[in-house]
């Protein structure tokens, strides 16, 4: 992902023809020179090595790199003839480059939407619906920007050229006139639909299976999906980021899920059949006579579906003895009457403790 409007090469202060090796040398040099350890309290620096590292992992990507290019009307074959231009001079060979620019295919976008779902959907597989905003071509321009039989006027800063000569300290270079994008005409009118932009802003719905057993963060391609390319260009992607919500009762472990099941004392010393909730609704287990708090029942193939997979992972039940709290008088009679009632053979840990504690 990265933004067209900036210059990443001016950023790092490189040439567009550029290798891999110049462009690693110059973000470590003014990495080194911006980073916010050794700026500490400038803004700028770190807004600076925030810009540098975007277009570091734009420039230094080959796949990113041709796709940024392509967008900013560049190829390689433009670049090699720029970089012959500099130092040879190939006027005719620049200007045929000039003449075919406009029309270069220009990839679509790569668009990101983040859509949120529950651990019970994502343990069941859902099916979800949104909508999107996405360039697409105009279908009044078919993407020219202009209609078909629009006046055309020579340019006037190239005067038909399609490029401009600049003076460099040791040599002339010719660059493509920006006023003309390399046409060397100008379009008096515009297309009124898209303003000249070739392509128009359009809200499309989108549908988007979402697989059970999905893990949060998971990054979905819907392949064609995102911004519309133009004469030719490969249409953008889609990335869907699966964010799951956290759930009031229950914990994901990987493939296991775990619910952390508060009991009474009476509950956990008597034990007994017991209702609780899970993924799939409510169930009923046994509740083993003399629970301890930390104690955990494993009901095994009732957690999250494996993705990919007939396997599921474990349904976890932690039970926690919760001892009441705010007790009348009257209540804490009967709790010590009850304590006196209850010998410590009946407390394992409690004996135990005290016959270490003898030891000593």
């Amino acid at each position: 992902m990265f933004t067209v409007e900036k210059d990443y090469y001016k950023i790092l202060k490189v040439s567009i023809t550029a290798t891999q090796d110049e462009i690693k040398k110059a973000f470590r040099q003014l990495a080194k020179k911006y980073h916010p350890d050794r700026n500490q309290g400038s803004p700028n620096a770190e807004t600076i090595f925030k810009k540098l590292q975007e277009a570091y992992e734009v420039l230094v990507d080959p796949e990113k790199r041709r796709r940024y290019d392509q967008i900013k009307g560049y190829n390689r074959n433009q670049r090699e003839t720029e970089h012959k231009e500099e130092f040879y001079g190939f006027w005719e060979f620049f200007q045929t480059q000039v003449k075919k620019r406009r029309k270069t295919p220009v990839y679509g976008e790569d668009l990101k939407y983040k859509i949120e779902i529950t651990l019970k959907e994502a343990a069941k597989g859902v099916r979800k619906n949104f909508t999107i905003n996405r360039f697409e071509v105009c279908p009044s321009c078919n993407a020219y920007g202009h209609p078909p039989n629009a006046k055309v006027i020579t340019c006037p800063v190239c005067h038909g050229k399609g490029s401009v000569r600049k003076e460099k300290t040791f040599f002339t270079i010719n660059q493509i006139c920006e006023r003309c994008k390399g046409e060397g005409k100008i379009y008096v009118e515009k297309c009124e639909r898209c303003n000249g932009l070739g392509r128009i802003n359009v809200s499309r719905d989108i549908s988007v299976n979402i697989p059970a057993g999905i893990v949060d963060g998971t990054s979905m391609k819907l392949t064609g999906e995102g911004g519309k390319g133009t004469f030719g260009g490969k249409d953008g992607d889609l990335f869907i980021v699966v964010k799951i919500k956290e759930d009031p009762l229950f914990k994901r472990l990987k493939d296991d899920i775990l619910l952390r099941l508060p009991l009474s004392i009476s509950e956990a010393a008597i034990g007994g059949i017991i209702e609780i909730p899970s993924l799939e609704g409510k169930i009923k287990m046994e509740v083993p006579a003399g629970t301890q708090s930390g104690d955990r029942i494993i009901i095994k193939n009732k957690g999250m579906p494996k993705l990919e997979s007939k396997k599921r992972g474990n349904f976890i039940v932690e039970f926690i003895v919760e001892v009441p709290v705010e007790l009348t008088e009257k209540q804490k009679e009967l709790l010590t009457k009850l304590e006196n009632e209850i010998p410590i053979t009946h407390y394992p840990a409690r004996k135990e403790f005290k016959k270490r504690k003898k030891q000593d």
